[in-house]
């Protein structure tokens, strides 16, 4: 009970019996509703002044009287907790015994003889004697002042004396707000005010955690930026920086932020490069092009084409001289006969006219000749021989 002033109004006695704590109404101010002209030093305050030999004495009421109730109160000078109020009458005998249980008469005068409200003077403690402090989680702070209990609970707290913390996931006054954020490690929020003690979950922002990284961005408070090499342009995941679909063409990695390797390109960077990009270039890793053009002897956006045959050098714009040893191709890149010129070409293009058909020159295979002179002389041996066993059958045959 919270009491500042006492006012007691009534057709009957009222007794409660009281025990220890501190005597809150002693010689305070009181007034009552009128005092008795038959006694008028029976003032209010003689209620109050802790002897129970002065009483109070109003003017009569009841049934012969236009007033039909009294009053008497005490004002206690500030606000307290009270534990209880002792209130003592005058003792008429057994006489009047039924009157004071309240049976109305048609005269009736009332005499207060002690009016003792006990309690603590402090609001913030309980106990016999005052002296147990309430719970800090009282929110008045104040509490009952004979168990300690607090009569509700600070944003945060729960229980009959608000020494348990809200449960997991809950914060705020009786404990039935929701946590809405998402706190580091998925700690529970604050349980007073929801909000994450440790930081937030990375991703995530705001007070309580609740706000997702604006787009472009992730990680630990949203401080970094995704690469920007999602596939189709989505956005990456606001905590790890990752695409979940996968990467641009030419780039790799979880957050997509490597470039493919030199020599690949593409989807996943799985494509392998012609290798025939001009001086030697690393082709796009995007589509694989030689954006500087091709190696002499292919052409093709990927320079993965050879040149067609009787074609050769760079862009495939020359053509071969068409003089090649037993008509094999010209060499692609340089236009040259590698195994050698028809007869009557010479030079590395095969593309010059022998001026000397009786000799061989620095392009004739020189095998070929020694075969025909091994050939020419001995047929000439044969013949030789042939005509000399002619001209012995033509001698005549001379007897000894």
């Amino acid at each position: 009970m919270h009491i500042g002033t006492l006012s007691i109004t009534w057709t009957s006695l009222i007794l409660i019996v009281t025990s220890g704590y501190d005597d809150l109404s002693a010689n305070k101010n009181a007034q009552q509703y009128r005092t008795g002209i038959s006694c008028p030093v029976c003032v209010a305050t003689n209620a109050v002044d802790g002897d129970i030999k002065t009483c109070t004495r109003g003017e009569s009421f009841g049934t012969l009287y236009p007033e039909k109730s009294t009053w008497w109160y005490v004002d206690l000078g500030g606000r307290y907790n009270v534990y209880n109020i002792r209130i003592q009458f005058k003792d008429y005998g057994e006489m009047y015994t039924v009157r004071q249980r309240g049976y109305e008469t048609n005269s009736v005068f009332t005499e207060l003889c002690g009016v003792t409200v006990t309690g603590c003077v402090r609001l913030d403690v309980y106990g016999s004697n005052c002296d147990k402090p309430c719970s800090n989680n009282c929110p008045e702070p104040r509490c009952n002042i004979s168990n300690g209990a607090c009569y509700n609970c600070a944003p945060g707290w729960m229980g009959d004396f608000c020494k348990s913390k809200c449960l997991f996931g809950y914060y705020g006054s009786k404990c039935v707000q929701k946590c809405v954020g998402h706190c580091k490690e998925n700690e529970p929020c604050n349980h007073i005010n929801g909000t994450c003690d440790n930081g937030c979950l990375d991703g995530w922002i705001g007070v309580n955690c609740d706000k997702p990284c604006l787009p472009g961005k992730y990680g630990s408070r949203c401080l970094y930026n995704c690469t920007g090499n999602c596939l189709n342009d989505e956005t990456c995941n606001i905590t790890t920086g990752e695409c979940h679909s996968g990467c641009k063409t030419g780039y790799k990695g979880g957050i997509c932020d490597k470039e493919c390797s030199p020599g690949t390109y593409g989807q996943g960077c799985l494509n392998n490069c012609s290798g025939h990009c001009l001086n030697d270039a690393a082709c796009t890793i995007t589509t694989g092009s030689c954006d500087l053009g091709c190696q002499a002897g292919y052409i093709g956006k990927l320079c993965e084409k050879e040149c067609s045959p009787g074609t050769y050098g760079q862009g495939c714009s020359n053509n071969c001289s068409g003089h090649c040893l037993n008509d094999a191709a010209c060499s692609i890149t340089t236009g040259s006969c590698d195994q050698g010129c028809q007869a009557g070409y010479i030079g590395r293009l095969c593309d010059k006219a022998s001026t000397h058909t009786d000799t061989f020159n620095e392009n004739c295979n020189s095998s070929f000749y020694i075969a025909g002179l091994s050939f020419l002389i001995l047929i000439i041996i044969v013949l030789v021989s042939v005509l000399f066993f002619l001209i012995r059958l033509d001698k005549p045959f001379c007897p000894i």
